[in-house]
């Protein structure tokens, strides 16, 4: 009996492991490199609208009637005061880096709006 074949057999097999490892390490340093980049300023809005495609995710569909929220949406006032500051809601959204507003007063909404690409579609993590 040869021991031939079964040692061909076993370096392919060795081979094999080796090329998944290889394989394994390479997707654990992407997935690093992902959660390393996921705040990156010239990322971090793409990264967000993209969480189920950078990590492993399981969508939870709510069964039954989806229902809009009810009201007139207004405009809101040009600026508010924070910390003895007064401050422009424009500038604020801007430098924050909001990628959507919405408010809520009484129950009803009050106020609706989307920067940066997404809108009342978009699916972000909050």
């Amino acid at each position: 009996m040869s021991l031939a074949p079964s040692l061909r057999l076993l370096k392919q097999l060795a081979l094999l492991l080796a090329l998944l490892g290889l394989f394994w390490l390479g997707y654990q340093a992407r997935r690093g490199w992902q959660f390393q980049h996921l705040f990156a300023p010239k990322r971090i809005v793409e990264n967000f609208r993209g969480m189920d495609k950078l990590f492993h995710s399981n969508p939870i569909r709510k069964p039954g009637t989806i229902y809009n929220l009810a009201g007139a949406p207004q405009a809101l006032p040009k600026d508010f005061s924070f910390d003895n500051k007064q401050l422009s809601i424009r500038d604020w959204i801007s430098q924050s880096g909001t990628t959507g507003l919405v408010v809520m007063a009484n129950g009803k909404l009050a106020f609706e709006e989307y920067y940066q690409g997404n809108d009342a579609s978009t699916q972000v993590i909050s």
